[in-house]
């Protein structure tokens, strides 16, 4: 923990880093201006305070120290605020002003090093992010900086990013690659660096000790950027799941399937889901049944292996009837994905229970609220342990249809009709139109009926008797009201 005890009788305290042992008592390890922290900084109230996992390290923020202001006597009616806005500036004066406070209470990562008694100062104000490998307990850290490239953010929308490789026993750096387009991360033992490369289309992985940079997805024969993507910049990629065992492997995705790709090059990339995905149209996706799971595209933050020797559960969504489901895998066997569950309805977040074989989930459809269910891991004979929303059988609601059509540029499209209940096909409705992008996957979205901001309500509008067409458009870059046009009306 960090303190001013110490040095309360400044007008503006430091701070100093203590370390206390199990009996209670606290000893001070870094004091302001200690030996290893830049000249005139502190350990600052403003950083978070961690261990390593396995609590070799402490990590903590430091920053200059703070300098004493004057009260300012001057009547609140007599005074003036001025901002001075320079061309050069890295950032527009209002995001300037937006960020002012973050600014002012910026941290930079130092490290204590519990056994040695060593001090290490790992991020400077040229490199203001670090990341230590392995849960703090690795030899390699990742320091990112994006300092020379903050007014491109200005006219490109993207935050460049140059790497360096740190050692963080000794606080030295090599910078290892320039103006990456999305912030790399580092495999869950340190051995990689990784990040997709929008320009090249393509996951590349950085060897931490070789600083050799590769390609992974060059010669898998298939599209790992999301081809359907029609916004005016680089294609996003469709995900992955992370790494192996060991960072023996890394695991991407296709439109449909899940690829094993070697980071070392010397293993071609392997499609683990077998083929079965691109084969029945079907999305597959790795679900850590430990930290929640879903549909999500890959989490941040400390990521886990990826195990290979036992099954794991994937998520399976049919992209041509928007049925979902979940498959039982084995990454490190050739054999097929096997169905657990499935149904016209969407189903998700599915985790366990860590000491029982109990597996949580939810299921919904446009008008099944999301209710909790319950089941083994083999997801047989599931049962609904909640009714969140039984009021809703005192409301009319509606009914959701997948229909399909071809747009004037001869594409297949596909959108939703919610009609209301006791629709009469005879009868003449009122139909709302709501067109933006693509929609059609939300088939089986519960929508809660509750007042919106820029769309409209889906379920309030057809509880009231309205029709509702949502289609799907495909955008051509620079024409977006003539590709709506083209979409909706034959629609």
């Amino acid at each position: 923990f960090v303190t001013d005890r110490d040095d309360s009788a400044s007008q503006a305290p430091a701070f100093t880093l203590y370390l206390a042992g199990a009996t209670g008592s606290a000893a001070s390890v870094v004091a302001p201006e200690a030996a290893g922290l830049p000249v005139g900084w502190a350990p600052s109230q403003n950083g978070t305070v961690s261990f390593s996992d396995d609590g070799r390290r402490v990590f903590f923020g430091s920053a200059a120290k703070p300098v004493f202001e004057k009260p300012d006597s001057t009547p609140d009616d007599e005074k003036v605020s001025v901002d001075i806005w320079n061309w050069k500036d890295p950032y527009l004066q209002p995001m300037q002003l937006l960020q002012a406070d973050q600014e002012k209470k910026r941290t930079y990562q130092a490290l204590w090093d519990i056994a040695g008694g060593k001090l290490v100062q790992l991020a400077t104000e040229d490199m203001p992010e670090v990341t230590v490998g392995a849960k703090g307990d690795g030899d390699v850290a990742l320091g990112t900086s994006d300092l020379p490239y903050r007014q491109a953010l200005s006219w490109d929308g993207r935050n460049y990013t140059d790497v360096h490789v740190v050692d963080p026993a000794t606080g030295t750096r090599q910078k290892v690659a320039e103006r990456l387009s999305e912030p790399p991360r580092l495999s869950p033992d340190g051995k990689y660096a990784w990040w997709w490369d929008g320009e090249a289309r393509a996951w590349m992985a950085l060897d931490t000790h070789t600083k050799q940079v590769r390609n992974l997805t060059a010669d898998a024969g298939v599209a790992f950027y999301d081809e359907l993507d029609d916004h005016p910049d680089l294609p996003p990629s469709y995900g992955s799941a992370g790494w192996t065992d060991g960072d023996a492997g890394f695991l991407a995705y296709d439109a449909y399937d899940i690829w094993m790709l070697d980071p070392t090059g010397r293993r071609p990339p392997r499609d683990v889901t077998e083929g079965v995905g691109r084969r029945s149209g079907i999305r597959f996706r790795y679900v850590s049944t430990e930290d929640g799971g879903g549909f999500g595209r890959f989490r941040r933050g400390p990521a886990e292996a990826v195990p290979t020797n036992e099954d794991v559960t994937l998520s399976a969504f049919d992209l041509n009837t928007k049925a979902s489901g979940y498959y039982r895998d084995r990454f490190g066997a050739n054999r097929e994905p096997q169905r657990l569950i499935w149904g016209d309805a969407l189903y998700s977040g599915a985790r366990k229970a860590e000491d029982a074989d109990v597996v949580l989930f939810d299921r919904q459809t446009f008008r099944e609220f999301p209710d909790l269910w319950v089941t083994d891991a083999s997801f047989s004979s599931p049962r609904k342990v909640t009714d969140a929303n039984p009021q809703q059988a005192e409301y009319s609601w509606g009914t959701e249809e997948l229909v399909e059509w071809t747009s004037n540029d001869g594409i297949p499209l596909q959108g939703i009709l919610y009609k209301p209940d006791g629709f009469d096909p005879s009868k003449k409705y009122p139909m709302m139109v709501y067109f933006y992008e693509r929609n059609s996957d939300n088939l089986h979205r519960y929508v809660i009926p509750v007042a919106g901001s820029s769309s409209i309500n889906y379920s309030f509008y057809v509880s009231r008797g309205y029709l509702l067409f949502v289609p799907d458009i495909p955008y051509e870059i620079g024409y977006p009201g003539e590709s709506a046009v083209d979409a909706v009306i034959p629609g």
